[in-house]
C-alpha cells in the first residue's frame, strides 16, 4: 500500500469524500481552522532539523511552555466559541480530520519534547479528538490502515 503525507492532500481528499461543509461560512470556519493547526505546525517542525537532540528537546519544552502552549490555547478557545460537536459543526469535517492528525502526531511520544498530554488542560480540543476517533468513518479508516499494514 502506497503511502502519502501531506495535509494539502489531505484536504482534497477530504473535500472529495463529502467532508467539507456545505455551508460557505461553516467552509470559512473550517478553514479558519485548519489555518490555525497549519500555525501551530510550523512552530514544531522548525525544530525538526536541530540535530543535537538536548538543544530540540529543550526547544520544544520552551514551545509548549511559550507560544505553541498559548496558541494551543487560543485553538481550544476557538473551539469552544464555536460551540459545536465537532470543531465548526455537529458533523465531521475536513477541520476535525486535520485536528485528530495533528493532534495524534503530537501526542504520539514520536516527537521527544513534546508531553504525549500536551492537550490535557484544553478539554474542547480533547472532546473533538475523541468524537472524531470514535466516528464510523475514522474507525473504518483506521481498520482498514492497520489490516492493509499487517
Amino acid at each position: 500500500m502506497a503511502r502519502l503525507c501531506a495535509s494539502r492532500m489531505q484536504s482534497r481528499t477530504t473535500a472529495l469524500a463529502g467532508l467539507y461543509p456545505k455551508d460557505d461560512f461553516v467552509g470559512m470556519k473550517a478553514e479558519e481552522v485548519s489555518f490555525c493547526i497549519e500555525d501551530l505546525g510550523q512552530l514544531v517542525y522548525a525544530t525538526f532539523s536541530e540535530q543535537d537532540l538536548d538543544t530540540k528537546i529543550a526547544k520544544r519544552k520552551e514551545l509548549v511552555e511559550g507560544k505553541l502552549g498559548e496558541k494551543i490555547a487560543a485553538l481550544n478557545a476557538l473551539l469552544e466559541k464555536n460551540g459545536k460537536k465537532m470543531s465548526v459543526s455537529d458533523e465531521l469535517s475536513i477541520a476535525d480530520i486535520h485536528l485528530y492528525a495533528w493532534c495524534t502526531l503530537m501526542t504520539s511520544g514520536w516527537l521527544d519534547g513534546i508531553p504525549t498530554d500536551l492537550f490535557a488542560k484544553h478539554g474542547k480540543i480533547t472532546e473533538c479528538c475523541k468524537a472524531v476517533a470514535e466516528h464510523p468513518k475514522v474507525i473504518a479508516w483506521n481498520e482498514a490502515r492497520a489490516a492493509a499494514s499487517n
